[in-house]
């Protein structure tokens, strides 16, 4: 991997920000983030989303490395990605990390609770305790 493509794969834009759907292309780009009210350029519905999704992953197998975005939701593959996350982060002693996580949000102020308040569903919950991945810093541990 070259220097721009390493920088690329480091690299995460808002998708709003693309000028073109080929900047990913162009900047080897390794993620994409729809924060906030970024939606779609066609808009905030199902199709909307699965066509941009789609669209970018097809234009990240575009470049020499064809390394795809990260988009898709593999449950064993988002568990391993936590557990590592979680054990590298640890053992530096931050206390923050932009990775997954299943969240119980406590104030429907937060912009992110709708987002990413899996927490809420009791199965997923469930699904992911006493595997490791619910111990997160000692004051929020249940």
């Amino acid at each position: 991997m070259g220097t721009r493509e390493k920088i690329g794969q480091m690299t995460q834009p808002d998708q709003a920000s693309l000028r073109n759907v080929t900047d990913i292309e162009k900047y080897f780009l390794g993620s994409l983030l729809s924060g906030g009210s970024s939606d779609p350029k066609a808009g905030n519905s199902l199709e909307a989303w699965t066509d941009m999704v789609d669209g970018c992953i097809q234009h990240s197998l575009k470049t020499r490395l064809a390394i795809p975005l990260p988009c898709g939701v593999d449950a064993k593959l988002v568990e391993k990605i936590g557990r590592i996350t979680a054990e590298e982060v640890r053992a530096t002693g931050i206390q923050w990390a932009f990775a997954p996580c299943v969240t119980v949000p406590q104030d429907i102020r937060w912009a992110r609770e709708s987002a990413e308040s899996a927490g809420l569903r009791e199965a997923l919950r469930r699904r992911f305790r006493g595997r490791g991945l619910d111990q997160g810093t000692p004051h929020r541990r249940q």
